[in-house]
């Protein structure tokens, strides 16, 4: 057991495993959608850097919760990542498929989180309940509502000459 282990449960530090790996799999989901969106087939660029940006800003997510884990004395448990299960449909636009996938992530990111922040509660935790309040709620409400309105704006714009317009610009908005 780390000396630097105080009044961090075991529980929390499983839960911010948990969390930690979330998001690793959320970076490498929206890795393989700037993969997708590359492609000379689909040639949308701006969608590619858009996921780029948000893998980027996922894998910095779980890299706060692993060194928050080491400073309070835990052990980081990495889970494998595996492939995407997720295929992009072709039925309907890739581009608002990919939006609304990302959104209900979003949420379900945002769920663990307080989950997390609540179970800290629970265990008497006020670093950790501080910590997740300070560093990822307020992001991930940003985020939800960065996803609605580019999937507002998407399906606004519409398939073919619109969505390429708007392609020009999405990655500007992360």
């Amino acid at each position: 057991m780390s000396v630097a282990r105080q009044n961090f449960g075991s529980s929390v530090e499983a839960a911010i495993n948990s969390q930690l790996n979330l998001h690793f799999r959320t970076s490498h989901l929206f890795l393989g959608f700037a993969a997708y969106f590359d492609q000379d087939g689909v040639a949308l660029p701006g969608f590619a850097r858009f996921y780029k940006k948000l893998s980027q800003n996922e894998r910095e997510t779980a890299f706060k919760l692993i060194d928050y884990q080491n400073k309070r004395g835990g052990k980081v448990v990495l889970s494998e990542v595996p492939a995407p299960p997720v295929q992009i449909s072709e039925s309907v636009s890739p581009a608002f498929a990919s939006l609304e996938l990302a959104l209900q992530i979003s949420k379900d990111v945002n769920g663990s989180l307080l989950k997390l922040q609540s179970l800290a509660a629970e265990e008497n935790d006020p670093a950790t309940t501080d910590f997740v309040e300070g560093e990822f709620l307020q992001k991930q409400v940003d985020l939800i509502n960065l996803y609605t309105t580019t999937l507002t704006q998407a399906r606004r714009a519409g398939d073919g000459l619109g969505l390429y317009l708007f392609d020009r610009n999405v990655s500007d908005s992360v």
